[in-house]
């Protein structure tokens, strides 16, 4: 779910970026965020990618769990985004539970 966020979040500041004005683009502080939370997003998608897909629903990883553990330690930060928050929120509690 958060790589599907994540991936949708992309989508949106492209567009927003895309549709930015651009007579002022350059000394804009807003346009700035948006290129800073671009990034952001995309340095996540490439370290989530990397964690590769899950095990299959009743199945145990240890290797995958220990790249999800790796993942979850590299996250910066997500700002305001709500949504993003509690995704993460909710894959610490997941894999704090498949630790015990």
């Amino acid at each position: 779910m958060l790589r599907r966020h994540l991936t949708a979040r992309m989508r949106e500041i492209n567009e927003e970026v895309a549709r930015y004005p651009r007579p002022i683009a350059r000394c804009d502080v807003q346009l700035s965020k948006l290129l800073e939370e671009r990034a952001r997003v995309y340095q996540q998608l490439n370290l989530a990618a990397e964690v590769g897909d899950p095990p299959p629903p009743g199945a145990t990883d240890a290797h995958w769990v220990q790249r999800l553990e790796d993942y979850l330690a590299k996250l910066e930060p997500c700002g305001d985004d709500d949504i993003e928050m509690v995704l993460r929120a909710r894959l610490l509690k997941s894999v704090t539970q498949v630790r015990e």
